[in-house]
């Protein structure tokens, strides 16, 4: 693990499957077969749309990105028609934790939602990680329901 200094946030790349962005994301959950092929595939896909916003850290000794965060900004016709900033896929690599990269990597993309004229930005979270969220001032409210349709 290196010192922050040798840490530089940006956007995803199209280099970045070499440089362990699929491993980092199987931290969070299940990822499936990602090969390079079809991560490439994936990665223009949301190149070409602008409402898609991947923010990763890198390890510029190791090269190895070693935190990512999505903001997706939808289209609402609420609110005078204004945008929502969806923060999704939060995940610090395991020997990067406690070092502030979260609370960085949240605030970074809740600024990228300002930006982008969202009136909030919301996420989902599991209970054990409420504290931490809250430190990054998002507060509780309503309740998630989900629906899976393939596993």
């Amino acid at each position: 693990m290196s010192n922050q200094e040798n840490i530089i946030w940006r956007r995803l790349s199209s280099t970045d499957f070499d440089k362990g962005y699929i491993a980092l994301l199987s931290q969070l959950s299940t990822v499936g077969n990602v090969d390079k092929s079809v991560f490439l595939c994936r990665f223009q896909q949301l190149e070409q749309n602008s409402d898609y916003y991947i923010l990763v850290a890198e390890d510029i000794d190791t090269s190895t990105v070693i935190a990512c965060g999505t903001l997706f900004v939808e289209l609402k016709f609420l609110h005078s028609c204004q945008s929502v900033g969806h923060i999704e896929d939060i995940v610090v690599s395991k020997e990067y934790r406690h070092l502030g990269l979260g609370k960085q990597l949240v605030e970074r993309l809740v600024q990228e939602a300002r930006n982008r004229s969202c009136y909030k930005a919301i996420l989902s979270c599991s209970p054990a990680n409420v504290t931490f969220y809250e430190k990054c001032n998002f507060v509780q409210k309503e309740l998630q329901m989900v629906q899976y349709f393939h596993q």
